[in-house]
């Protein structure tokens, strides 16, 4: 699924009130905004060009400097001004498939 995309390395930020974390796509280390021990703060996120959108899949820095050239992954400059995540934050995203309607009120 992961298999040679485009990834930006981004300060992690939850994508809705109610979704408070993310995991590593890789090794499943978590991704929060909140302090605690072994969270994430910042990794590489996938970007726009990708099917589900940008900041939808979570790569630590660990698994992307141990996976890149396998993976066939490539680091590309931030599509944000500030290399904050936007993706599943940005009110122009979509929704996930199982998180609901869509902003038209249809179901994803």
């Amino acid at each position: 699924m992961l298999q040679g995309v485009r990834l930006q390395r981004l300060k992690y930020r939850a994508w809705s009130p109610d979704w408070d974390h993310d995991h590593c796509c890789a090794c499943m280390a978590k991704f929060a905004e909140f302090d605690g021990p072994d969270i994430q703060h910042e990794g590489y996120a996938t970007t726009s060009d990708f099917a589900r959108g940008a900041a939808y899949e979570w790569i630590c820095v660990e698994c992307f400097e141990d996976l890149r050239d396998a993976m066939g992954w490539s680091e590309v400059p931030s599509e944000t001004s500030n290399g904050v995540a936007r993706g599943r934050g940005d009110p122009s995203s979509e929704p996930r498939g199982d998180e609901g309607p869509s902003s038209d009120g249809s179901s994803a």
